[in-house]
This record gives C-alpha cells, structure tokens and sequence, in this order.
C-alpha cells in the first residue's frame, strides 16, 4: 500500500511501481470519497486525473415569528448513526447566527445522507427556575425548532444532499409552545439521593445538545420546567458515580411523580478455556529511539533494536497476553465502559454492581483464538447484547478456544480480473436486522491481488458478501447493504479448517 500527498496544484506521482492489477483512492480528512481501477504493464506510464465535486453545504436563516432575524441562536446539524446495535445521533455545529440570521455549514457533510438542521432555543431562565404560572395563565416560550417547521426530531424533514450541492435558503422559523413542568423523586437502592442531571429531547439523548440541567434536593426531590411538548430523557450528569436515566413524555399537562431509580445488578464472570490457551507472544524488537524508560534487567539489546517482554507489551500496547480474556461492556445509551482482564481459569465478580441496562459485550483474545461461547444465567446468546435486569443476578460464561476458521476468498469481476482492495464482509447468522448487521459485521479488505484471508473465526454459518466499497454503521449503508445480502453466499466453517470462496463484487449504490 502506498501513499502520496497532493501538491499545491493538486498533482501526485507514483514511481517504480511493479506491473499489476492496482486501485487508486483518493481520501479527503480520511474519509474516501472516490476511486478508480487501473491495470499496469511493465514499462508503462499512466496519467489517472480525478474531478472531486465540492463538499457538500448547507446554508441558510434562523428567524423569529415576525420573520425576523434571531441573533445568537445555536444552530446543528444532527446525523445518525449505528453504535453498538443501538441508533444513535451525533452533532455537527454549533454554528451562531449573527445580526442577519445567518448560518453555513460547509464542511464535514457527504452526499446521500440524511441530515437534520436545528436552531437550539433555550427556556427563559425565568420560567425554569421561577414558581410556575397556572396552567391558563402561561405564556409561549421560543421552543427548539427544526428545519421543516418542527417543534420534534420526529417530524422534522431530513435533508439529502447530492454530490456537490450547495442547499441554499434552509429557512427554520423558531416556533413558541406552551411549557409544562415535571417533578419526582430519585432515589439510589432505594434511598433518597441527591444527584446532578440533565434533560434532553429522547433522540437526542447523550449528544451536547441539552434541553435544560438540574438536580435533586437532599430528599431526593426534584422538579424542572420550561418544556415544552415531545419526548425527554432525564439523566445523570457524567460526573455521578452511578448512571441512570428516565424517559417521559409531556403533552399538554404538568408531570409528577417520576421515579429515577439507580440501581446495581451483581454480575458473576466465569472464563474459561477449551482446551489450552495460547502461549505468551514472543519478545517484540523495537526502534528504542522514543522508547519510555524500562528496567535495565529487562531489556535485551539484539542488533540495535530492544526487546519488549510480554509483560511490556501488555503495558505499552494494550496485548492481550495468551491466557488472558479480556472482556468489555459498553453500554451506548450513556457512553459508560466497564473493562476486566483475567487469566483463565476465572471465576468471580465482574465488579463491586453494575448498573442496570442494556449492554454490548466485546471479548479481546490472544491472537489465533476465538469465542467459542457466550452465555448469561446459562442461556447462550449469539448476538453479543446483554440486559441487566434491576433485583437479578446471572453468571456471564465466556468459553474460548484456539483453532479458528479462516476464510479465504478470491474477489474478481465478471470477466475474472481480480478486484484489488474490494471490501469482504463475514455475517454471522444471527444478524438479520439493520442494528445487529451493524454490530455483527466484520470487515475485511483484499490486497492487490482481490485476495484475502479471514480469521480466526468462531465456526458456524456465515453470509460472506464482497461490495465495491467499504461500508459505514449509518443508517443509509445498512439499507443498501440488507438488500445487497440476497446476493451474498452462505458458507459453513469448520474448527481448524480453511475454506476457499470465490466472490464477485456488488454495488452499494
């Protein structure tokens, strides 16, 4: 693989490249946005020019009721995306309106996939901290609007931008609503407590885009104002020692009586090995220029190069060693990891509780080992997705094993010229909807030659597809691609054993 920059005349050159079969991608901020084949015999020049469109934008005005302009007003750029099996929503922005209302996003857009623009309008101080009006007597505050005259994430319009385009006149006219307000109790194993939290729109949940902050009193009470219709999440600030979180939805009346309950779960971890784990990684030699400082009984000198003990390398470079398991918990909904490496044999707590939820489970292995099971309260789950229920307790097994599958396959096109640095996908049997496509998937990318080598892979039934590009967990990839799965073939690995398949690519367009 080789790499060149584009001068200030946007030129490249590449020489002395051997005669074969290459593919030449051009990447803008690391991201590829084109491409192109190209077959070179011996001696042969080539001139290859891309024409790259402009980014994509999206410019326009924020204006009040009198459609006049709204100064100060932060304006976003909401996308959305797969993270563990769960839709989430990121931001781009904030932008700040000035005198004219106006806003331009320019950069970071790509053509084809759906975005939503908002104008952030807090509640006036006044009415979130103040004591609230009775219900007749309150007056309509400026709500948070979105692009297609919308008050809700669910009914704003989406904007799809084509290659190129520069969308123009995005007017979002600020909206007013009546506020309400909503009160409860938190409460952590069941005792009052005092926490810090904030209040979001529900899609939006754990991006930066807050629609108001509070707390609970010492006697676990709370109650916050200013919001207007739609669906909220109310959770605890990053800086609480125990997540947790309610959702709620206000209509056109007050809310009481909600209950926020922190709560732990006790998680049993078992590990273990069938048959033997591997062994500790050789010693890894290392340029020692720029190396931190280890001790002088541990280092070994071989031709100018130092030695890194596995012990190091664990340290410096996050290996796993061979008899160890590590296991990762992410829970997406509030950005929370709960990481423990054991040697196995293991067994024992996963930690002091954690919190109850919805958790994806990550297993980092030696290389040339594989998960051979996977189970919670002894019932084994192949989607890798684990709930935690409040007043339960369960035992997580994880059995490894050495000996893995491997995949090999051959990506060439319809008239059998090989497909250089063609993207092969391997889906487990489980992953049959858009979320769990994007969480199950494993990628991997074939050489110059449309040759690559998958593994080591748990055996069982696979769908194994070859696409003409790589593909990204959004919600506009994982449609194409669960049409493009009746295309893909279906394969049977065997423990210790290689097969070999030959693929021709699909289009994702």
């Amino acid at each position: 693989r080789m790499t060149a920059v584009t001068d200030s005349e946007g030129r490249y050159v590449y020489s002395k490249i051997p005669p074969g079969s290459y593919r030449v991608s051009v990447q803008l901020s690391r991201r590829p946005v084109m491409s192109q084949s190209i077959q070179l015999s011996a001696g042969q020049d080539v001139s290859l020019d891309f024409l790259i469109p402009a980014s994509p934008a999206i410019s326009g005005l924020v204006l009040d009721q009198d459609k006049q302009p709204v100064v100060d007003a932060f304006v976003w750029v909401v996308q959305a995306e797969y993270r563990y099996a769960s839709l989430r929503h990121t931001l781009i922005g904030p932008k700040i309106t000035g005198e004219d209302g106006a806003f331009s996003f320019d950069s970071g857009l790509d053509a084809g996939r759906a975005y939503y623009v908002v104008a952030d309008r807090p509640p006036p101080d006044e009415v979130v901290t103040g004591e609230p009006a009775p219900l007749d007597q309150r007056q309509p505050i400026e709500t948070t609007t979105y692009y297609g005259d919308a008050t809700s994430f669910e009914a704003a319009a989406p904007l799809v931008l084509r290659p190129g385009e520069q969308r123009q006149q995005v007017e979002i006219k600020v909206r007013k609503a009546l506020s309400y307000c909503a009160d409860g109790k938190v409460e952590a194993s069941g005792k009052p407590a005092a926490v810090l939290f904030v209040v979001q729109e529900l899609p939006l949940a754990e991006t930066t885009l807050t629609r108001l902050s509070g707390g609970s009193a010492e006697d676990g009470t709370f109650r916050v104002c200013g919001l207007t219709p739609g669906q909220y999440r109310l959770a605890t600030s990053a800086s609480e020692t125990l997540p947790g979180a309610l959702e709620f939805a206000i209509a056109n009346s007050d809310l009481h009586h909600l209950r926020l309950a922190l709560e732990t779960a006790p998680l049993h971890l078992e590990l273990a090995w069938d048959g033997d784990p591997p062994t500790d990684p050789e010693p890894m030699p290392v340029v020692p220029i720029g190396l931190s400082p280890v001790e002088d009984d541990k280092r070994q000198q071989e031709d100018g190069m130092t030695r890194l003990s596995p012990e190091q390398l664990r340290r410096m470079m996050g290996v796993v060693l061979g008899d160890e398991i590590s296991v990762t918990l992410m829970d997406n909904a509030r950005e929370n990891r709960i990481l423990k490496t054991e040697k196995a044999p293991f067994e024992g707590p996963f930690g002091s509780g954690i919190p109850t939820g919805d958790y994806a489970v990550a297993v980092h292995l030696a290389p040339g080992a594989y998960v051979k099971e996977m189970a919670y309260g002894g019932v084994p789950f192949a989607d890798r997705l684990l709930h935690l229920a409040p007043g339960t307790s369960g035992t997580l097994r994880i059995v490894a094993a050495q000996g893995g599958a491997t995949l090999n396959a051959k990506v060439a096109d319809a008239d059998g010229n090989p497909v250089p640095n063609a993207t092969v996908l391997l889906i487990p049997g489980s992953g049959a909807t858009a979320p769990l496509l994007s969480w199950l998937m494993q990628s991997w990318r074939a050489d110059q030659n449309g040759a690559v080598t998958c593994g080591p892979l748990a055996p069982g039934k696979y769908r194994v597809l070859a696409l003409t590009r790589a593909v990204q967990p959004i919600p506009e990839d994982m449609e194409k691609l669960m049409l493009a799965l009746s295309r893909a073939q279906e394969v049977e690995l065997v423990s210790k054993s290689a097969k070999q398949v030959n693929l021709q690519p699909v289009g994702m367009e």
